[in-house]
């Protein structure tokens, strides 16, 4: 005698949309993970081209006769430029405009400088609401928890 019945081959909806759903959860916990990699990311940038500003306001430094005047500005002494390009890189990474000789606050990026000093600082993305970046002509590149730079002609990060 045969088997007359029959076998039902594919998936029901209720699996079909029971996998569906899995992956979506999965996606979206790979999405966010990614998000906080980017600001990171933005972060590290951010980091290095103020490293970078600290290198070239040190050579700006001798090629202005020892001043530090307009270190921040869009200029040359001699044939060394000054950091603004790199101030500008790390603001614009910040997603922040550039401000000179001015207080510091955390939704700007700051440079001041004069004749004996200079100090930047850039708000960072991941690290949290109101840090920054801060660097200044003494060696100090660290993250502050707000603004440091207090007034125009402050030059020291805390």
């Amino acid at each position: 005698m045969k088997n007359t019945k029959s076998v039902r081959g594919g998936f029901t909806l209720i699996e079909l949309l029971l996998v569906v759903a899995i992956i979506g959860i999965l996606s979206a916990i790979i999405l966010a993970s990614l998000s906080s990699s980017k600001s990171k990311g933005k972060d590290g940038a951010i980091e290095e081209a103020l490293l970078h500003a600290r290198s070239q306001a040190s050579l700006f430094y001798l090629a202005n006769s020892n001043s530090y005047n307009n270190v921040c500005a869009n200029t040359t002494a001699g044939n060394v430029r000054s950091a603004y390009v790199n101030l500008q890189d790390a603001a614009s990474k910040s997603g922040v405009s550039l401000v000179r000789n001015a207080a510091g606050n955390t939704t700007t990026a700051t440079c001041n400088d004069t004749a004996l000093g200079w100090a930047a600082e850039v708000p960072l993305k991941a690290a949290g609401a109101n840090q920054m970046w801060c660097v200044d002509d003494s060696g100090k590149s660290r993250m502050e928890n707000g603004s440091s730079l207090s007034n125009s002609s402050d030059v020291t990060c805390n």
